[in-house]
């Protein structure tokens, strides 16, 4: 999938989300090398470790203000986006 970052100006920026790359499946979280592990802990049915990544986006346009945001599915799964937080400099 990907997100789709729509600018003040009508331009807009796309991160691509790649599995094992940025993005990866709750089961059994493990090392990716675009994200850390936010969240970890043993799931209450199966005793099998589930998790939470968290991805860093340095906006290549800091100085336009953020509309809106698509969040899209590639259809071969279902990710979910658990929350957004922006940091301004």
């Amino acid at each position: 999938g990907k997100y789709v970052i729509y600018y003040d100006d009508r331009k807009k920026s796309e991160i691509n989300l790649v599995c094992g790359e940025n993005i990866a499946e709750w089961w059994n979280p493990y090392y990716i090398p675009q994200a850390k592990i936010g969240w970890s802990a043993k799931h209450p049915v199966t005793d099998i470790s589930v998790g939470l990544y968290v991805m860093s986006w340095d906006n290549p346009r800091p100085n336009r203000k953020i509309k809106k945001i698509d969040f899209i599915s590639a259809g071969a799964s279902v990710p979910a986006l658990i929350g957004i937080t922006g940091i301004l400099y």
